[in-house]
């Protein structure tokens, strides 16, 4: 429950993907902070993708690169984000027992009403939205002690550039009713020409200790001397490396496509003899590990309606009760369409 907590606000100095990223895994995982609840605050100007995302499918890898945009790959689920200074990120880390994305999500609507007299309103899996539209968008991490829940904030993005470098599938399209990406957001700006980055990160702040019922001085983060830091530097590496970023999405001969409500699966691989050799699963589920799990089941499985049911029961096997529902329309899914 909220109040009376011990709090952290941190601002980033830096506009490096890789080392925003890098930071919020070490603030996840910092023993130091372990009794606080944690705002990160910063900007970035990449297309950052999610965990499970295919780069050759879901951007424009040759413009992103004649234009100098960065990618990067988050450490969270949920789909593929354009972001520039017309962003505002923010990122809450608690311990797991006190981790709320719906608390989070309130800090974030109240912030706006109450800051810049905006109706924002949360919807669907992880969205915020205004007059229907939607300016923010969320996803989160959670680890055996800790969790993150991150998003963006659109004040005043370039929506072209969106859509120049951002390919959604188009069954992702499909079920929201849009027929592009640039269709279904908005800037906040367009509400209130008044708003900053700086305002906006203000207003979070205040927002962020009043709910808690603390407050603390603001730290600001500046690369140079936070790259000191091991933890930091190792990761820093780690995301930024080409092998984490595109390394990691070979071609599949055999590439199967759907909708689920929970997220877009793009199944792909290789079989030999009818087993399944290499497999790749690509996706905005909010839940990495589910991904990884479906992945691990596949391998070996048969191209049978056993090796399906097989395939489903090392897949319920390994994921919690509450994601059996997935495996399971996965599994019908998958041998519906063999």
């Amino acid at each position: 429950m909220p109040g009376n907590k011990a709090v952290h606000v941190l601002r980033s100095m830096s506009h490096n993907p890789f080392f925003n990223l890098a930071t919020e895994n070490w603030l996840l995982r910092s023993s130091s902070l372990v009794a606080k609840e944690t705002l990160f605050l910063w900007q970035v100007k990449p297309t950052v993708i999610g965990v499970h995302q295919n780069p050759w499918a879901e951007v424009d890898v040759d413009a992103m690169k004649a234009d100098d945009v960065f990618l990067a790959r988050r450490q969270s689920g949920g789909g593929a984000v354009y972001q520039d200074m017309g962003n505002t990120n923010f990122t809450f880390v608690s311990d797991k027992n006190a981790f709320n994305k719906e608390l989070n999500s309130e800090i974030v609507t109240k912030s706006l009403r109450r800051g810049y007299g905006i109706k924002a309103e949360t919807s669907g899996r992880n969205d915020i939205l205004v007059d229907g539209k939607k300016v923010s968008g969320a996803a989160y991490k959670l680890t055996p002690d800790r969790g993150f829940h991150h998003g963006t904030m659109m004040r005043d993005v370039e929506f072209a550039s969106m859509g120049k470098y951002l390919t959604p599938h188009p069954l992702k399209l499909q079920s929201k009713g849009v027929a592009s990406v640039q269709a279904r957001v908005t800037n906040l700006n367009l509400e209130n020409p008044s708003i900053t980055h700086d305002g906006l990160c203000e207003a979070l702040t205040d927002q962020f200790f009043e709910t808690h019922g603390g407050s603390c001085g603001i730290e600001w983060i500046d690369e140079d001397v936070m790259k000191t830091v091991p933890e930091i530097e190792q990761e820093y590496r780690r995301l930024s490396a080409w092998s984490w970023r595109f390394g990691n999405t070979p071609k599949f001969s055999r590439v199967m496509d759907h909708k689920f409500d929970w997220g877009l699966v793009s199944m792909q691989f290789e079989s030999t003899g009818g087993v399944v050799t290499g497999a790749r699963m690509f996706s905005d589920c909010l839940v990495p590990s589910f991904v990884e799990a479906a992945e691990q089941a596949l391998l070996g499985a048969e191209l049978s309606l056993a090796g399906v049911a097989g395939f489903v029961g090392r897949l319920r096997a390994t994921v919690p009760a509450e994601q059996h529902g997935w495996a399971e329309e996965l599994g019908t899914w998958f041998g519906a369409a063999l």
